[in-house]
C-alpha cells in the first residue's frame, strides 16, 4: 500500500508521556486552525479486551499527523474518534488509519460502530456520512463552574462509599439494572473501573441498600465524572442531585483544575440537573452509527 510506504502506522496498547504530548500538541494545532475544541481521553485502556491496541497513529518522520482512538467497553459497539493534521487532510489518511484499527479488532465481530464528531466539524460529519454512518444523538461536554456558596445537603439520605473488589457483583447488577447493559458487559466494565488506578468508583446507599453509583476519572489535573446512575425504582426522589453533590465534594478534594462530565442530549432531566449544579456546555459531540 502506497500510504504505508510513505507514512509510519503504529498501534498502541499504552500511552507514554511523549505520545500524550504529541497528541495534545496536535489537538492545539487543530483548535487554532478549526476554531473548535476536540479532546481525546487518554488516561487508560478500559476496553473489554485490554490486550488489543486502542490508540492508532500515523507519523511522517517524527511528526504526528493523525491519531485515532477506539473505546470498546462492551462487545456491542465501537466508539471511534480521531483527527488529522490540517496540512494532511484529503489524502485518505484517516480512512486508512480506520481500516488499520478495525482490522486489529475484527476477530471480535462487533456489530456496529459509532463515529464521535465535534458538532462544529463539517469535515468530520462528511467523513462519517461517506462511511455510511447515520446521525443518532448528540452528547454535551460540560465543565463545572463552581457556584457560590457550594455545600452538600444537610441530613442527606445517601451514604457514599468506595467500591471494592468484593462489591463487583453488586456494581455489576447496578450497571445492568440502571443502564441496561448485558450482565457480561456490565461485569467487565465494573471490574475495570474498580481495578483502575486512575478512577474512583463509589456506591451510594439508602439505609444500607445500594441504590446508585458514580465514578471519577483523573487524567493529569483533569477530572471527569461518569457512570452516574440511580436504580429505576429510586428515581424521581431527588437522590440523583444528592449523589452529584457528594461526587462534586469528593472531586474538590483531588488535585484538579477542571471538573467535567458528558451528557446525552436525549437525557433532558440529567442535562437540566447538571446546569442547576453549575455545569456549562463547552462543546458538543454528534454520534453517527454504522453497521459493521
Amino acid at each position: 500500500m502506497q500510504l504505508e510506504q510513505h507514512y509510519h502506522f503504529q498501534s498502541h496498547t499504552s500511552i507514554d508521556e511523549n505520545l500524550t504530548r504529541q497528541i495534545r500538541e496536535l489537538e492545539l494545532t487543530m483548535l487554532n486552525h478549526d476554531q473548535f475544541e476536540t479532546e481525546l481521553y487518554l488516561a487508560e485502556n478500559l476496553n473489554f479486551d485490554r490486550l488489543l491496541p486502542w490508540v492508532f497513529t500515523i507519523h511522517e518522520n517524527s511528526r504526528l499527523i493523525a491519531v485515532l482512538q477506539l473505546f470498546i467497553p462492551t462487545r456491542t459497539e465501537i466508539e471511534l474518534m480521531g483527527f488529522t493534521h490540517p496540512d494532511y487532510r484529503s489524502r485518505g489518511l484517516f480512512r486508512s488509519l480506520q481500516t488499520y484499527a478495525l482490522n486489529v479488532w475484527k476477530n471480535h465481530k462487533i456489530p456496529s460502530l459509532l463515529y464521535l464528531v465535534n458538532g462544529k466539524s463539517r469535515s468530520g460529519e462528511d467523513f462519517a456520512v461517506r462511511q455510511n454512518g447515520y446521525y443518532e444523538f448528540t452528547e454535551y461536554f460540560m465543565k463545572w463552574v463552581q457556584p457560590e456558596p457550594f455545600s452538600i445537603p444537610v441530613n442527606g439520605r445517601l451514604t457514599m462509599r468506595s467500591a471494592q473488589g468484593e462489591d463487583l457483583d453488586l456494581l455489576t447488577d447496578l450497571n445492568h439494572e440502571t443502564f441496561g447493559l448485558a450482565l457480561e458487559d456490565a461485569k467487565t466494565f465494573s471490574k475495570a473501573s474498580i481495578e483502575s488506578e486512575q478512577r474512583y468508583t463509589f456506591l451510594f446507599d439508602v439505609n444500607k441498600e445500594a441504590v446508585g453509583m458514580g465514578s471519577i476519572a483523573i487524567e493529569n489535573e483533569l477530572i471527569s465524572i461518569y457512570g452516574v446512575g440511580i436504580l429505576p425504582a429510586h428515581q424521581g426522589k431527588g437522590l440523583g442531585k444528592e449523589l452529584m453533590y457528594l461526587l462534586l465534594e469528593k472531586a474538590q478534594t483531588l488535585p484538579a483544575k477542571q471538573i467535567s462530565l458528558e451528557v446525552n442530549s436525549e437525557n433532558f432531566r440529567a442535562f437540566q440537573l447538571y446546569k442547576q449544579l453549575g455545569f456549562e456546555v463547552t462543546y458538543s459531540t454528534d454520534y453517527f452509527r454504522k453497521t459493521l
